[in-house]
């Protein structure tokens, strides 16, 4: 009889024994799941910055497209932009409060 409460002793030390590996490879695969989704959200930062440099770069080329179709294709609006700019120009030297500061310099 107490050999056989022996014997199951030691099946539960065994059994112990094991859960303490499983517990030892849970640590483990939690560790590995740690690095990856690390490794995820970096690929997912580096993913956003690329679309948002190639959102930069289409604005800056739809930018430069509208200048150059201005100035190349409407030169009677840019005409007329540059008088509108020269008039303000004039009405601004022309207040009385500028008149003044231009007087001082």
């Amino acid at each position: 009889m107490t050999s056989e409460v022996a014997g199951q002793g030691g099946r539960v030390q065994e059994a112990a024994d094991q859960g303490g590996r499983v517990q030892e490879a849970a640590d483990q695969g939690v560790r590995g799941t740690h690095c990856l989704i690390i490794i995820i959200i970096i690929i997912i930062i580096i993913i956003i910055i690329i679309i948002i440099i190639i959102i930069i770069i289409i604005v800056v080329f739809i930018i430069v497209f509208i200048m150059v179709f201005i100035i190349c294709l409407c030169p009677t609006h840019l005409a007329h932009l540059s008088r509108c700019f020269q008039q303000l120009d004039e009405k601004h030297q022309l207040s009385p409060r500028n008149a003044e500061m231009n007087q001082e310099d």
